[in-house]
């Protein structure tokens, strides 16, 4: 009767798992920092958008401002 060895033994499994520890233990904090940062550009993108969108519409007022102003000044002169 022939035995088969299937599997594997313990020493290989401890080690796998002292592995899989160890690349977690490195790969944990670099994933804390990364999240970190995502949540401050975030933050920062969310708090951009308003302050360019009202840079915008200040130009486009300016410039309304402007023709307005010469139309009114050329329709007072005529």
């Amino acid at each position: 009767m022939k035995k088969f060895n299937y599997g594997f033994t313990l020493v290989e499994l401890v080690i796998v798992i002292a592995v899989l520890g160890i690349l977690a233990g490195i790969a944990i904090p670099h994933f804390m920092e990364a999240s970190t940062s995502a949540r401050f550009w975030q933050t920062y993108a969310r708090l951009t958008v308003p302050v360019i969108s009202m840079q915008s519409i200040t130009v486009v007022q300016q410039k309304m401002w402007k023709l307005w102003s010469k139309q009114v000044c050329w329709q007072l002169n005529r």
